[in-house]
């Protein structure tokens, strides 16, 4: 097969992208690259940064293809193989799913960010205890948008099924959400709580996010010491990508889905 595609599965936009290329069978390998750190499986390692100057996850080869970040893998994925489901053709409704994607840098991603990675990366982690408390203020206030903007007006975040705005922004949420993190509860923003049902019903939900069921609620992370956040983190790690190879494997072994 000539499409890798690396990361590791506690990553949110790697999942974002694994998802869908698992739901419509492309026959692709998942290849182990660790943010921050160095030698052969790290993305700081010279191997990586020869094919991907810009460090970072997901990252994908095709053949003399290489590209770096979510949004432009899944836009090119989507049209290389005409998934025009969830990367519309129409000029208004991918402009809905760009809107969302680029109001998310700031706001969906920036704030889950700031909740997640310091419960899994002491390093990451700030002083004091307020980081928290704050960052999960700046989730609460994207919930409330995306709750009364994007899924007031329809089902989904840019039209009435699922596209890539779906796929990333779930990956975000609902991390930290009752299903894996109990960091935050959904259940003031209907739109949004329906929406997250939806998205977790669609096929693979549960292989996808193996990690994510292995890795447990947040919050007794930050009572565990070095050694024991690394034996918590390994565990999720080797859960996530056994349950994707499976997922991918049988993926191969299916009928080529219709785009």
């Amino acid at each position: 097969m000539s499409i890798k595609i690396y990361g590791v599965p506690l990553s949110q936009p790697v999942r974002a992208v694994l998802w869908p290329c698992v739901i419509k069978r492309v026959a692709f390998s998942f290849e182990a690259a660790v943010p921050g750190m160095g030698g052969r499986i790290g993305t700081k390692g010279p191997d990586f940064r020869a094919k991907f100057p810009l460090g970072t996850v997901p990252a994908l080869e095709d053949k003399d293809v290489h590209l770096s970040e979510s949004v432009a893998i899944l836009s090119y994925l989507s049209d290389k193989f005409s998934w025009h489901d969830i990367y519309p053709t129409d000029v208004l409704e991918r402009a809905r799913v760009h809107e969302y994607m680029s109001w998310s840098h700031r706001n969906t991603r920036e704030a889950s960010t700031r909740v997640f990675g310091p419960h899994v990366r002491p390093d990451a982690r700030p002083a004091g205890t307020s980081w928290r408390d704050e960052g999960l203020k700046s989730v609460e206030a994207t919930c409330k948008l995306i709750d009364s903007y994007w899924l007031q007006r329809t089902p989904f975040l840019a039209g009435h099924a699922p596209t890539i705005a779906d796929f990333s922004a779930y990956e975000e949420l609902a991390q930290l959400g009752p299903r894996f993190g109990k960091l935050v509860d959904f259940s003031s923003h209907p739109n949004l709580s329906r929406w997250i049902e939806q998205m977790a019903s669609l096929p693979h939900h549960d292989a996808m996010h193996a990690s994510l069921t292995e890795l447990g609620p947040l919050d007794p992370l930050l009572a565990l010491d070095a050694k024991q956040l690394g034996a918590k983190l390994g565990a999720a790690t080797k859960a996530g990508t056994a349950a994707i190879t499976a997922a991918v494997k049988a993926a191969e072994k299916a009928t080529p889905a219709p785009a």
